[in-house]
């Protein structure tokens, strides 16, 4: 899908084809902190504490979620970009034993913590916020994630690809499954392996 690798160098290569400037929605920020009481168990049995939470401004609220078709409890993780809020994601109660999520629909895709671009020459990439605040909590604050799980539409990288240029070593940490693998072969192959 108009992209190479060189076997004997192994330098990987894609075509650049820059996107279209698109009219982007901007969610409204009101320096939300409000965290319910289930919400923080939750990331206790994760073992990621409210310290940590309010450091990257995660937050409790109520959201109108199509799974439920109806307004439910969410945990909101706000995507923050040279600290204008870009996005959020809203990740709703299980249903079917099957995770719920929203974006803002019509706002930019970025990494979520990918501000860490700017201040590591290392950064750590993983499936989900859940996944970097753990990485976070364990004190890597350089870890971000990509904003759609493993999911094959990668156009929050090819925008920021540019930003890559700085930084010395990039650990990709995805889920060793089908859809994790896929990941991170298209994050290796936009980045390049070297």
């Amino acid at each position: 899908e108009n992209r190479g690798y060189c076997h004997n160098c192994t330098t990987a290569f894609f075509e650049f084809r820059p996107h279209e400037a698109k009219e982007y929605v901007y969610p409204a920020w009101s320096n939300k902190t409000e965290l319910t009481d289930k919400a923080v168990k939750y990331f206790e049995s994760r073992m990621i504490n409210q310290r940590t939470l309010v450091k990257m401004r995660v937050y409790s609220d109520r959201e109108f979620m199509p799974q439920f078709k109806k307004e439910v409890d969410v945990i909101c993780f706000p995507y923050f970009f040279n600290d204008k809020l870009i996005n959020i994601k809203f990740k709703g109660p299980k249903i079917d034993n099957g995770k719920t999520f929203k974006l803002v629909s019509g706002a930019e895709l970025i990494f979520w913590n990918i501000d860490c671009l700017t201040k590591f020459d290392e950064v750590i990439i993983v499936e989900g916020e859940i996944d970097a605040l753990t990485f976070i909590q364990a004190g890597f604050d350089n870890t971000m994630s990509v904003p759609n799980g493993a999911n094959k539409n990668l156009e929050y990288l090819d925008s920021c690809i540019e930003m890559f240029s700085g930084i010395k070593n990039i650990y990709i940490a995805t889920d060793h499954d089908k859809k994790g693998l896929e990941l991170k072969g298209e994050v290796v192959s936009r980045i390049g392996p070297d």
